[in-house]
């Protein structure tokens, strides 16, 4: 069983190395498409928030299943599975407000 203490640890980790990027990209990404509503965008700094995340989780913790809202879905085999929301609050950081967050 993994320790929720060293999850929360490197959750705080990978989001705080992707941070400094995703705070340059604010207010800078285009709208690529949307998903389920007008409302609901996608961008070019989505995708790479994700990619980047999934990544660095899978260097910590290779066996670890990931979902991601964009596009990654592996199972895992070590019982923990990552839920990922690489931009949560999209519109916000496209038009560059605060209060978007990596979930």
């Amino acid at each position: 069983m993994a320790d929720p203490t060293t999850l929360r640890d490197l959750a705080l980790e990978v989001a705080r190395a992707v941070a400094p990027e995703l705070r340059r990209l604010a207010g800078r990404t285009p709208v690529e498409r949307t998903k389920s509503s007008a409302t609901d965008l996608v961008t070019s700094a989505d995708r790479w928030s994700e990619l980047e995340i999934v990544s660095r989780l899978l260097d910590a913790r290779p066996d670890d299943g990931i979902l991601g809202e964009e596009q990654t879905s592996l199972p895992g085999t070590s019982g923990v599975r990552w839920i990922i929301d690489p931009i949560d609050a999209t519109t916000n950081f496209v038009y560059g407000l605060a209060g978007y967050s990596i979930s």
